[in-house]
């Protein structure tokens, strides 16, 4: 299992580089290493942007790939304020 310690979250445009994107996850991953993407979070019921939101919240990094295209937007009932 993973140190707690060392968590991180990868970020990209899936239609662009989301293929780059699990690679580099695939490379990351391991003993030292917790990693996670915003797919991890879809699946599992509830609030997708609450989850992202704690767990990026306890990462020690965020990996952000860059590229042309913009991702989707969330809903604005989800988006706080505060």
């Amino acid at each position: 299992m993973a140190d707690s310690s060392h968590k991180l979250f990868l970020s990209a445009v899936s239609d662009e580089l989301g293929d780059d994107r699990r690679a580099l996850k695939a490379e990351l991953v391991g003993p030292r290493f917790e990693v996670k993407e915003q797919t991890d979070f879809i699946d599992l019921g509830g609030d997708t942007l609450a989850k992202l939101d704690k767990y990026i919240a306890n990462c020690n990094g965020v990996v952000h790939l860059l590229g042309d295209a913009t991702g989707s937007y969330p809903d604005p009932v989800n988006v706080s304020d505060g």
